[in-house]
C-alpha cells in the first residue's frame, strides 16, 4: 500500500461530505479542500440541523482520520438520534 508524505500535493482533488436522505430523497452534501475534523463536525451539525427532529440519523463513515479523530468520536455522544456506522478497515494484500 502506497503511503503520502508530508510533501504530498492533492493536484486539485477534493473531499466530497454527502448525506442522501432516504425517506425523501434529498441529498446533503459540498466540497472541500481538505478533510478535517473541524469540518467534518460543521457537516454533522449541519446534517442534524437539516434533518426533522422525529428521524433517526444513521451515517456510514469510513477509517479516515478525521472520523476517528476524538472530536468527532464525542459528537453523537451529544446528539442521541445520531447512530454511527464505520465500514471495516481494508484488508491489505
Amino acid at each position: 500500500m502506497a503511503r503520502q508524505t508530508h510533501d504530498d500535493v492533492r493536484h486539485g482533488t477534493t473531499t466530497l461530505y454527502a448525506a442522501l436522505r432516504v425517506l425523501d430523497g434529498v441529498v446533503i452534501g459540498e466540497c472541500r479542500r481538505r478533510h478535517r475534523t473541524k469540518k467534518c463536525v460543521q457537516f454533522l451539525n449541519r446534517l442534524e440541523a437539516a434533518t426533522p427532529t422525529r428521524q433517526s440519523l444513521h451515517l456510514i463513515l469510513d477509517n479516515l482520520s478525521a472520523h476517528n479523530s476524538p472530536p468527532v468520536r464525542r459528537w453523537p455522544t451529544r446528539h442521541p438520534r445520531v447512530h454511527f456506522h464505520f465500514v471495516p478497515p481494508a484488508v491489505p494484500g
